[in-house]
């Protein structure tokens, strides 16, 4: 998983204390589908997540990132890019909490993971469908976005686990988006963190500096796991 974060400092409280604002991009930890139809395909390496529910052709998906040691989130969206040779057709999807930990590489529509079953097929999950910040519009092409704040507040403050999000959507919706095996277009989950700290005495008299002046300090980080 690829992780990169920008970091604002910002001088507060005359010089006492110092807000850094991070932007994290997070790249799924695992991600899969899993398909009503095949109930125990394993759709791992398949290239396609999706949000179908035609007739008895119902398809979800599964998502996770690692959130380890992000506190404080002021905002985060998933976004999703959608295949253009299998487009959108304008339905509602859902972004739901997972309520039962999944292996991707091993899930299927009757299993979290091997001789781990669900304990209702198809995943087992909880949120509030149709309402903000859960429910987005998927266009026919380019990208989806989900508001998933509250859903994130929740996994970093330790009111529950993370163990990642569950896609649905209405009766008579399609689409289907890239995986973590496309670099270029595999989900992304931005999130928004800020925190107060006091600076040592050096570090004030550069923000200082930099406030007079109108400057802001940046600093980017990159880290690979």
């Amino acid at each position: 998983m690829k992780r990169s974060f920008l970091i604002l400092v910002l001088l507060v409280s005359g010089a006492t204390q110092a807000q850094a604002q991070i932007t994290y991009n997070l790249n799924t930890l695992n991600d899969t589908r899993i398909l009503a139809v095949a109930p125990n395909q394993v759709a791992y390496n398949d290239g396609y997540l999706s949000v179908f529910n035609q007739g008895s052709n119902v398809q979800r998906s599964l998502l996770k990132f690692d959130l380890t040691g992000i506190t404080n989130v002021t905002a985060a969206t998933l976004t999703l890019t959608v295949r253009p040779e299998l487009p959108g057709n304008g339905f509602q999807a859902f972004a739901y909490r997972l309520t039962k930990d999944f292996t991707a590489s091993q899930a299927s529509w009757n299993s979290a993971s091997t001789g781990n079953p669900w304990a209702t097929p198809g995943g087992d999950f909880t949120g509030n469908p149709g309402s903000t910040p859960y429910g987005t519009t998927v266009p026919a092409t380019g990208k989806t976005n989900f508001d998933v704040t509250t859903l994130v507040q929740q996994w970093t403050s330790g009111t529950f686990s993370n163990f990642g999000f569950l896609l649905n959507s209405q009766v008579g919706s399609q689409a289907h988006f890239y995986t973590h095996l496309d670099q270029v277009n595999q989900p992304v989950l931005t999130i928004q963190s800020s925190t107060l700290s006091t600076p040592e005495p050096s570090s004030v008299a550069i923000l200082s500096s930099l406030v007079m002046t109108g400057g802001v300090f940046a600093v980017r980080r990159r880290r690979r796991k």
